[in-house]
């Protein structure tokens, strides 16, 4: 597989792992880890267990940025936005 298959696959796997939570099917776990901290302890919890993976590979407020990425439509391609 090279690199940008399998980053779609992931990408995929967080839209399904997503949906299978009870979450909209377009949207990342990062996004709605954002999107509901304040809401519930569990994404609180979940958006700031995001963020300390992600600053180890150098992604400062991750789920804060899914979330803007996510507000501009950046996920799908240009032609699409």
């Amino acid at each position: 597989m090279t690199n940008g298959r399998i980053l779609r696959f992931l990408l995929a796997a967080d839209y399904l792992l997503n949906t299978f939570m009870g979450g909209w099917h377009d949207e990342w776990v990062s996004t709605r880890a954002w999107r509901m901290r304040d809401k519930s302890k569990f994404w609180g919890l979940m958006r700031r267990s995001i963020d300390r993976v992600a600053l180890m590979f150098g992604q400062k407020n991750h789920c804060f940025w899914s979330y803007v990425s996510d507000q501009m439509h950046r996920a799908v391609p240009p032609e699409q936005r």
